[in-house]
């Protein structure tokens, strides 16, 4: 077995060659936005805009039944 430098410079060559794929664009995933931000931004604009609908909505135009139930 060797003292571990022979190791470390496996480890080393391996880890450039993977910054290298990166850095050239080789990687499929460089650059790719995840699909869970994007539903994620979707449900918070749907939320933001059923909360400005009730925030805004004008209720004094709401039959009188409906606040008879309060």
């Amino acid at each position: 077995m060797s003292d571990g430098k022979g190791g470390w410079m496996s480890v080393k060559r391996s880890t450039d060659s993977q910054v290298n794929k990166a850095a050239a664009g080789a990687e499929p995933e460089a650059g790719k936005e995840h699909p869970f931000v994007k539903w994620l931004v979707v449900f918070f604009v749907i939320i933001l805009a059923l909360y400005l609908y009730f925030v805004l909505a004008d209720l004094s135009t709401a039959p009188q039944y409906v606040y008879s139930q309060f």
